[in-house]
């Protein structure tokens, strides 16, 4: 396995903010709680899938202190991990998780690993985050605002042109759960949406890509 801290993206841009520390298990010690926890559901169906895609390059966005790197390290598949965060004091916590342990070198890989952790934003385009046939945004998008989240579309599927995307965000749906909400779930959060809004903003990024992808099969037909 190898492991490697990269030099930030844009930390010119980072420096002076303030520190955002996500907490997966903040909400649930105000109401309902779930077993296992809600986020440790999420991390494994994530998972799952990027085994059963049999994924080889994945690129995980707002990795924050890095506890879904436990879930996927193991998946033989994997070639190469990219985990980015807006936040240098996460990474350094995700250093942790992500450098290579005793049982590592004792049990070692099929296949090599190399775990790469960059600090920088879902909505810039950078060449070090492009060919990954894997994107992972858990529990980011509520995090961004209305700019950063417009981008979203542009450098995931315009730039980056993983083979599987996959975004999750908490669902509105449930707040009622927790009768001592007041507001959004965490601080931070610019918005949260339900199941409708969620899959509108889907749905229109879908739109988008099948009138890309027509736009580019008539430039190549009329070529003839």
């Amino acid at each position: 396995m190898v492991f490697e801290v990269v030099s930030c993206i844009k930390c010119s841009e980072m420096a002076g903010l303030p520190l955002i520390r996500r907490s997966e298990t903040e909400t649930e010690r105000h109401g309902m709680q779930f077993d296992p926890p809600v986020y440790i559901q999420r991390y494994r169906t994530v998972r799952d899938i990027l085994e059963k895609e049999k994924i080889v390059k994945v690129i995980d966005f707002g990795c924050a202190e890095g506890k879904f790197l436990r879930y996927i390290k193991k998946i033989e598949t994997l070639e190469e991990i990219a985990a980015v965060d807006s936040q240098y004091s996460c990474l350094m916590d995700t250093r942790q998780i992500a450098a290579p342990i005793a049982w590592d070198f004792l049990f070692k890989r099929k296949r090599p690993l190399c775990i790469k952790l960059y600090e920088g934003s879902i909505s810039d385009c950078d060449i070090r985050v492009a060919g990954f046939d894997a994107v992972t945004c858990i529990e980011l998008l509520e995090h961004l605002s209305d700019p950063e989240l417009d981008r979203v579309p542009y450098t995931v599927f315009g730039y980056i042109q993983p083979r599987v995307a996959i975004f999750t965000t908490p669902n509105k749906d449930f707040n009622c759960l927790f009768p001592e909400l007041k507001g959004f779930r965490h601080w931070d959060h610019k918005f949260e949406w339900d199941r409708i809004e969620f899959r509108t903003w889907s749905f229109v990024i879908l739109f988008h890509c099948l009138l890309w992808s027509l736009s580019n099969l008539w430039k190549i037909l009329t070529r003839f």
